[in-house]
Order: C-alpha cells, then sequence, then structure tokens
C-alpha cells in the first residue's frame, strides 16, 4: 500500500471511532517514552508475569491511560507507526532505559 493510501486508510479509521476512544492525549515523544519504557519492562521482566503486569499498569498510570483509553493508545500507535521515524527512536531509548 503507498504511504497516500496508508494515511487515506487511517484516516478513515479514525473517523469511525468513537469521540471516546480519541481521548487520549500523547504527544509524539511521549509515545516514544512510554513505548520505550513498555519494551524495556517487557524485556527485564518477561519471565515474571505477575511483576511485569504490576509495572506495566504502573507504566499505564504515569502516562495517564486508563482501560478506557486502549481503543485511543491503539490508535495513537497507528499513527505513531506510520511515521517510519518513529521506531527507531523508541528502540534508541529503549536501549538507553534497558542496556
Amino acid at each position: 500500500m503507498k504511504p497516500a493510501a496508508l494515511v487515506s486508510a487511517f484516516a478513515a479509521t479514525l473517523a469511525l471511532l468513537p469521540a471516546s476512544a480519541l481521548a487520549l492525549d500523547m504527544s509524539q515523544q511521549q509515545f516514544i517514552e512510554y513505548s520505550a519504557e513498555q519494551h524495556c519492562l517487557n524485556q527485564k521482566l518477561w519471565d515474571q508475569p505477575a511483576k511485569l503486569e504490576e509495572e506495566l499498569m504502573a507504566l499505564e498510570e504515569k502516562f495517564g491511560v486508563t482501560e478506557d483509553d486502549l481503543d485511543a493508545l491503539d490508535a495513537l500507535t497507528a499513527k505513531y507507526n506510520a511515521d517510519p521515524s518513529i521506531q527507531p527512536q523508541i528502540e534508541e531509548k529503549a536501549r538507553a532505559l534497558c542496556p
């Protein structure tokens, strides 16, 4: 799919979401930080599921993500992952957080 078509498809998907699903307001930089911290936690605690769940819940609280925001977080993930420069930034940040 060409980038313009991908953007159009993404915009159409966003239009179908209820307004409450778009309530999560996370900047690109906050998304990078959130994603990097999440990645680091998954790497460090993959073998301790209870501890991982606890830490992920604390991360969501830190960034103001509630259970009601999961659709909005999915939409932000699609939006920011459409930008090819985002993933390398997340990976770089994750390496710095979790050597």
